[in-house]
Formats: structure tokens, sequence, C-alpha cells
């Protein structure tokens, strides 16, 4: 995805079924936002572009991101159990696959981690609220996230969003999301419900649309944020 100021890597991940092309059939390219070919760091040294079959490049692109805060591991931890089930051969996890292109980023914020921050960059930001208004020099990992993700949603292929974190205060598992308009809005909170159905350990209860005030860091609100 990119390089952090201190030499970094911040990986995007795409994790989908990949069937093998038959002899006439068409395949393109997904081309990333015109910026990344001079800032892509793939490793083979080539833009991040990669081909699919037509049907795969069609399916709805579910993201996930982690560890933006480097103190809450916990988001992490539940990212790789994900990521470990997403690469696995239980049926469920086939056919996610066969319906949906997963773009995963594991680590938002590495400096931060190699640094032994909580909530801060190397430069002493803290990443999740800068989302309004990131920039390139200050806001790495988020700023190129936020290339990509406009781009997926200005093609229609965004489906869903998913930014793990961790509370010390907070029972269980929980959901923060928008409160959006119609249908939409319906769907958000259908999907916790389903998460409550689903999972022993998930809080209908302490989930919130749109979530309050982050007193417990120091914040008013939690207005640009991931």
């Amino acid at each position: 995805l990119c390089m952090t100021p201190q030499e970094r890597r911040v990986d995007l991940l795409t994790v989908t079924e990949d069937t093998a092309l038959p002899a006439d059939g068409k395949a393109v390219v997904e081309t990333p936002p015109q910026s990344f070919f001079t800032a892509s760091v793939a490793v083979d040294g080539d833009t991040p572009a990669r081909l699919f079959q037509e049907s795969a490049s069609a399916r709805p692109i579910v993201f996930v991101s982690a560890r933006v805060h480097p103190g809450e591991t916990p988001g992490q931890f539940a990212f790789l159990g994900m990521l470990r089930f997403l690469l696995s051969d239980d049926p469920r996890a086939e056919l996610l696959r066969r319906q949906f292109v997963f773009k995963l980023v594991p680590m938002l914020n590495p400096d931060g981690v190699a640094r032994g921050h909580t909530r801060a960059n190397a430069g002493g930001l803290d990443l999740n609220r800068c989302y309004g208004d990131a920039n390139i020099f200050d806001h790495e990992g988020v700023f190129w996230t936020l290339e990509w993700l406009k781009l997926w949603s200005e093609q229609g292929r965004l489906l869903f969003y998913l930014d793990m974190h961790a509370h010390a205060h907070t029972r269980g598992c929980v959901l923060y999301g928008n409160r959006l308009q119609g249908l939409t809005q319906v769907w958000n909170v259908a999907f916790a419900e389903v998460c409550q159905l689903n999972g022993p350990h998930f809080d209908i209860e302490g989930c919130e649309f749109p979530p309050m005030s982050d007193k417990e860091h120091g914040h008013e609100s939690n207005e640009n944020s991931g």
C-alpha cells in the first residue's frame, strides 16, 4: 500500500477465489488510483494492479483494517482470526471467497507499533482522527487507504467497511457505525443483529449508531475517525 516515514511497509492483501482462466477467458486489470503508479511498493517493484477474471472483478469488495491504534492489540487478534478463517477450507470461507473480494490492511500504523505507542504514529498524530483531511505527509497508511476506498466507491464496488479496534472499558465485542438514511441504515443495524445471533461474545446493547463522544481518550466526538 505504501511506506511509512520510518520505511516500514503498510500492506494491502487481497483474498478471493482465483479460478484458472479458460483459454478464451477475458481477464481485466484492477487499476490503482493514478497516484499509486509512483507511490506503490509492491514486492516485485511493480504496481499492485492485479489480474482477475471478469467475474471476480465484479464481486463486491469487503474492506477490513486493523491496528491504526498500536496499543489495541485485541483488534489485531480478531483480524488475524478472521484472516485465518478466510484462508481456510471451511465451506463458509469458500463461499465467502467465491462471492466477495476481501481487501485487508493488517496494520495501518506499523511505526507506532514499533515505537511502542498507544495511539499515535511516529509523528505523534492519532491516525484515527484524520479521515476527513488526511494528507500524504502526515497520515501515511490512512491517506492511501482512503484513495483506494474512494476509487472502489466511485466504481460502485465497495460494499462493506470495517476498522478493528479495542476498548479497555467495553464489554464483549461491539460495532460502532454511522447513522445513515433509509435501507442502508437498516442494513447496518441488521448486520449487528446477525452478529449477535452468531457470536456468543457479541454485545448488541453496546453497539452505537453513531458512536457517542470519545471522552475516554480526550475527544469530544469521533468525527474524522475511520
